[in-house]
């Protein structure tokens, strides 16, 4: 599911380690993270109660997310990120009081749109590894 930014959320990429560095990434209006969702994991026996399958959760996996910006030719912090398809890296959501930090393989770059009077890319991507999540 999509969700629109309100005006009080950044959303950053890691541009610098030790110590972090997020810079903001102008002009995202929608980020979806993906899905997660729990293998299932097929426990079922001959001592299985009245005959009934039996299950149980395996290991977490994630669906493609995305996000769009507003494209603006030139915009460094952009251009970093059309240029990082097919690695990994490390962004940050902030929303208020809430903070969210994960990894996830870049696996694709739109080609800037037209949308109306702006230009549009979205990025695809993974996730890999856990979300944190911590209030700021």
């Amino acid at each position: 599911m999509a969700v629109s930014l309100p005006s009080n959320t950044a959303f950053s990429i890691r541009t610098a380690t030790g110590p972090d560095v997020y810079t903001e990434i102008p002009g995202v209006f929608e980020f979806n993270p993906g899905e997660r969702a729990a293998d299932v994991i097929d426990t079922t026996d001959f001592d299985s109660a009245g005959n009934s399958e039996e299950s149980e959760a395996g290991i977490i996996r994630a669906s493609n997310g995305s996000f769009s910006f507003n494209w603006e030719p030139g915009q460094v912090t952009q251009e970093v990120v059309r240029a990082a398809k097919g690695t990994i890296r490390r962004f940050r959501s902030v929303d208020g009081t809430w903070q969210s930090t994960f990894d996830a393989l870049i696996l694709g770059v739109s080609n800037p749109r037209s949308v109306g009077t702006k230009l549009v890319c979205t990025v695809t991507l993974k996730l890999s590894g856990d979300i944190t999540e911590v209030t700021v």
